[in-house]
């Protein structure tokens, strides 16, 4: 699906959102809203590197998704 989204939005101008930190990895720019303020901007990549709000989330979402953790 995500796939498809990002074919269908090529050389166009699309807004998607997410709560799913692990969907916007396709994204050109991503704005991060807190309070309903920008707070970081910038790609995926970039925002991880800045480990700040965006990386924090980002760390909790896909935690349970790395190899060897446990789900009790």
């Amino acid at each position: 699906m995500y796939q498809q989204y990002y074919e269908n939005s090529l050389n166009k101008i699309s807004v998607f959102v997410t709560h799913r930190l692990a969907t916007t990895q396709f994204c050109d720019r991503i704005l991060f809203l807190e309070h309903g303020r920008i707070v970081e901007d910038g790609t995926h990549q970039e925002l991880l590197n800045l480990k700040q709000k965006y990386y924090e989330m980002y760390e909790k979402q896909t935690y349970y998704y790395k190899e060897g953790v446990t789900h009790e």
